[in-house]
């Protein structure tokens, strides 16, 4: 029964039902966090300190007016996305697994 009202007492996104708002976390939110941060903790902050690299060393910016506009390049935006989704397919596989247990508990399979 906790598990299920840590499941649903959640914050979830208003775009995305199924991804949870880390901005305001409960135990269960907190619970996927520490997942992901054991599983693929190394792995995230390898790929995010060399894109801090880059950033610094291909961002350009270009002044037209009032209007500054910062460019870190294709490659390097590209890297962003790509981090993004990965960050993104961690957080929905956690997120199965425990609605798998949760199901599991409840008889609901």
């Amino acid at each position: 029964a906790l598990a299920i009202l840590t499941y649903y007492s959640a914050q979830d996104l208003v775009c995305c039902g199924y991804t949870r708002d880390y901005k305001h976390t409960n135990s269960y939110t907190r619970k996927i966090q520490r997942n992901i941060e054991q599983k693929f903790g190394e792995q995230i902050r390898r790929e995010a300190d060399e894109l801090d690299l880059a950033v610094k060393q291909f961002t350009t910016e270009t002044v037209v007016g009032d209007v500054t506009m910062v460019d870190v390049g294709p490659v390097t935006a590209k890297r962003f996305e790509d981090l993004a989704a990965r960050l993104h397919y961690f957080l929905v596989g956690e997120h199965e697994k425990e609605v798998r247990k949760i199901y599991q508990l409840c008889n609901l399979e």
